[in-house]
């Protein structure tokens, strides 16, 4: 019966995020994350975030409140 990890295993490797292979173990796929839209809308945010002098916690609750 497989458990969390190898679920978690699964999962990753469905998201396209990790390989795995037999010789290899398994590898993260450099670069995939960087493709998710929500990734440049988020350093977006921060660039924004930054010009204006805000803090990392003031943008942490501002992401908050808008859940």
């Amino acid at each position: 019966m497989p458990g969390p990890r190898d679920k978690a295993f699964r999962e990753l490797e469905g998201a396209g995020l990790v390989g795995t292979g037999r010789a290899n173990g398994t590898r993260v796929n450099a670069g995939r994350a960087l493709q998710d839209p929500a990734l440049a809308e988020a350093r977006s945010l921060v660039a924004a975030a930054r010009a204006a002098g805000m803090s990392p916690e003031a943008v942490q609750g501002l992401a908050t409140v808008s859940w």
